[in-house]
């Protein structure tokens, strides 16, 4: 199938998302963004699609809108039609979400008439004539299909109700994980109450039309809804707790187009599936968007009309090209407003300009009638039958797990995915910050061959071999990752193997872990970075303390290490450890850290070129030190190198004496922001709006005032020293010295055989504590004397 949507082959996800933010500014102070028919969207609501919220009303029911409208003759194509889908066949309504809540009001009145309730009879029926006017445009002789969205406030989470009227079935599309495993468990939605009391809600919905349109069924017009089947379609599960507004929207979206959930065909970014839903968001704002333009062409009037085109509302600019110098973006106009009309009156269409024509159709109706309680309603359109005697009571709910619609349940793309299937999704830039340091827009030139993850909040993507104890790796399909600025609790220090556990060594050996690699004689630390496909090896990299004896060449970083060069930590493994002969490398706790950096900075000499970018603002950063903070709060600040703070301690008059008046105080960070913006001068001074013909005190200004833009800017991910992180966790299991550990603790690395290494004047380290310097020339001490007790000399008796 050859899809027209521009997103899917040309744009990435990147590209899109500045778009859309782009145009949310030019529309922001805009009161209604979108209007088709009594459905309307605001900029705010629109803007949910990208913020990572949860879809509420508005944003569900202009899709409900556009999935009930019905081109007319020479119109442009169906909702659909810009990504691809068949039109679906006019078998099915779709109901908006104000119309469950009044259901639900309806089924509370047709309980209260058990109780006996005085005035709930009539209470119930004059409930179901207002329910039933949301039906008096519906097309009953044709229907098939009923779409109910039902939104759960308590649980503030959507699902999809799905009527079949000529199967006889009750249908529930869940996306939520811990409902899907207790329907699973059961096979009785009994187990999830709020599933029960939305299916008897719907068996009074049945018999209400029932009763009004007989010919929906070919059963029996009076057959008691309770025997009806339910069941419920599992779709790959949400992954947070804000998608499931638009999990609904592409079930309503693939159940009208194929009949069916992810069918085989579409691109993977239309699936419904958790690793591709924040694309599919924006698809869905963008197609809602290029499709209010046809709306926008279709209803203007006669004389007007321009050929219905497709115009994408969010361009693919290329450099060069016009959109590249002045971004625009066409067919995002709000639509037109529609005069209110008296009853009787025919309804106009959008406010002409003078000499044109009247149109010649009206704006499309919209779906939801009862919904609008000002409109007048003929209370006697559907004769109502009394249904107290046919309608028997609420029975037990059968139990029908089999599914008959054809369900692909399987992921569009891997969760956890190497670089060549990543490109299925995100063609060619993806925006990319690790832990170690690399980051930018095309995430294809940091990967460097290794297996990269996504967010699931902020959706940027990481090497998995630099996430914190190797916990990206061997993630089940169904497991959310969170990167660590997204992590909402802190990660608990990984438990090292039970001793004694019998466990594989493929098993042990994961990408982010650390692990020893044999080189030559001795054995030295690794960072594990990927198992090589199709081999018994790993690309690793070594610990960039480690000392190789002089005939021996560094590693090539390049090269594979087999897996049987490579021993986990060998916890608890006496016998191993004493066979491992560990090379020489300073150990991590013995690299400083930037914490210690900075304690320390009195013992950092500040540079000369410091000196040179500080030295002309001793006055500004002195009155900062001496002045109150108030005086000087428009100066912004951040933390940066321990140079800085000893330039101030250095330079600045009683900076020695009073540490505490400017640590991290606006002294310290004006200087920061003074350095950053020397050091980017340069470049800041060819944008646009610099103000070049202003006076120098105002361009000095400004320099300082995007020096502190900058900072924000890039400090999105704090960069970790991956490797030193990894290394110590791995030797405190290494060198562990406790109970659990046993006899493999401390002393036992190749105790033994250690001495034999390379002669120069230095040995082997192996602990923080051992040395083994001149241990062969040592005479045996002799043995220590048995100490002899002296005995008293015993007392004699007197003589008599």
């Amino acid at each position: 199938m050859e899809h027209a949507y521009f997103g899917l082959n040309h744009q990435t996800l990147e590209a899109i998302d500045a778009e859309f933010n782009r145009h949310l500014l030019e529309v922001c102070d805009r009161e209604v963004l979108y209007r088709l028919g009594r459905e309307t969207l605001s900029p705010s609501d629109f803007g949910r699609f990208r913020e990572r919220k949860l879809a509420n009303d508005e944003c569900v029911n202009i899709f409900v809108a556009a999935f009930n409208f019905q081109p007319k003759s020479g119109q442009l194509g169906h909702f659909g039609s810009n990504l691809g889908f068949p039109k679906p066949p006019g078998d099915f309504h779709v109901l908006t979400t104000f119309f469950y809540p009044q259901l639900e009001n309806c089924a509370e009145a047709w309980n209260e008439i058990s109780s006996q309730k005085v005035g709930s009879t009539e209470a119930f029926q004059a409930k179901s004539k207002h329910l039933l006017r949301w039906f008096k445009k519906v097309d009953m002789t044709s229907l098939t299909r009923l779409l109910i969205p039902v939104h759960q406030k308590a649980e503030k989470h959507w699902l999809l109700a799905v009527i079949y009227f000529k199967h006889e079935k009750i249908t529930f599309i869940e996306s939520w994980g811990p409902n899907q495993a207790a329907y699973r468990t059961t096979g009785d939605f009994s187990s999830v109450l709020t599933h029960q009391r939305i299916y008897e809600n719907c068996r009074l919905l049945i018999f209400l039309l029932l009763t009004i349109s007989p010919q929906i069924t070919e059963s029996d017009p009076m057959k008691d809804p309770h025997k009806w089947n339910v069941n419920m379609i599992e779709i790959p599960p949400q992954r947070n707790e804000y998608d499931c507004g638009f999990y609904l929207l592409m079930s309503i979206f693939h159940l009208l187009s194929f009949d069916s959930i992810n069918p085989a065909g579409i691109p993977a970014v239309l699936h419904i599936h958790g690793a591709t839903m924040a694309y599919t968001r924006l698809i869905l704002a963008s197609n809602l968007a290029v499709y209010m333009t046809d709306y926008e062409i279709w209803e203007a009037p006669q004389s007007s009309r321009k050929p219905a085109t497709k115009v994408s509302p969010f361009p693919s600019s290329t450099p060069g090209s016009p959109t590249d110098t002045a971004p625009t973006i066409t067919g995002l106009e709000p639509a037109f407003e529609f005069k209110e009309t008296t009853p009787g009156q025919p309804k106009k269409g959008p406010d002409l300009e003078p000499g044109q024509p009247e149109p010649t159709f009206s704006p499309v109706e919209s779906s939801v009638d009862g919904e609008d309680m000002l409109l007048p309603h003929d209370t006697d359109f559907f004769p109502l039958p009394s249904p107290l005697a046919n309608l028997s009571p609420l029975a037990p709910l059968p139990k029908t797990p089999e599914v008959d619609l054809h369900i692909d349940n399987s992921p569009p793309s891997p969760v956890h995915q190497s670089e060549p299937p990543l490109s299925r999704i995100l063609p060619r830039e993806f925006d990319f910050s690790c832990r170690c340091g690399d980051h930018g827009p095309d995430g294809s030139k940091f990967a460097n061959g290794l297996e990269v993850i996504q967010c699931e909040r902020c959706l940027v993507w990481s090497h998995m071999s630099c996430q914190r104890f190797g916990r990206a790796t061997g993630l089940r399909k169904t497991t959310p990752f969170f990167c660590d600025r997204c992590m909402r609790t802190e990660l608990p220090i990984p438990s090292p193997p039970k001793a004694g556990r019998q466990r594989t060594q493929r098993i042990q050996l994961k990408a982010g872990m650390g692990a020893l690699a044999k080189y030559g004689k001795f054995h030295y630390p690794v960072r594990l970075l990927l198992r090589l496909p199709g081999k018994q090896a790993w690309r690793v990299r070594f610990w960039r303390k480690c000392v190789y004896p002089p005939d021996v060449s560094e590693p090539n970083p390049e090269a594979a290490i087999p897996e049987g060069d490579l021993v986990d930590s060998l916890y608890g493994n006496q016998a191993a450890r004493r066979h491992i002969r560990l090379g020489k490398y300073t150990h991590a706790h013995d690299v400083p850290v930037e914490e210690d950096v900075l304690s320390d900075f009195q013992n950092q000499p500040f540079s000369p070129r410091v000196d040179t970018i500080l030295g002309p603002h001793l006055d500004v950063l002195f009155s900062i030190f001496s002045e109150p903070l108030e005086q000087n709060s428009h100066i912004p600040s951040v933390q940066y190198q321990a140079e800085i703070m000893n330039w101030i301690y250095n330079t600045i008059p009683h900076a020695k004496d009073h540490l505490t008046d400017w640590v991290g105080l606006p002294t310290h960070a004006h200087a920061i922001t003074i350095v950053i913006a020397a050091l980017n001068e340069e470049e800041l001074r060819l944008y646009p709006d610099f103000p070049s013909q202003e006076s120098e005190a105002s361009q000095i200004a400004t320099l300082w005032e995007w020096a502190w833009e900058l900072q924000q800017h890039r400090g999105r991910v704090p960069v970790v020293d991956v490797d030193r992180e990894c290394l110590g966790l791995f030797e405190q299991w290494m060198f562990e010295s406790s109970d659990e550990a046993g006899l493999a603790g401390d002393e036992q690395w190749a105790w033994s055989s250690y001495r034999s290494g390379f002669e120069d004047n230095t040995k082997y380290e192996r602990g923080p504590d051992f040395s083994d310097d001149g241990l062969s020339e040592k005479e045996t001490p002799p043995p220590a004397l048995k100490a002899v007790r002296i005995k008293p000399r015993p007392k004699r008796n007197a003589k008599k």
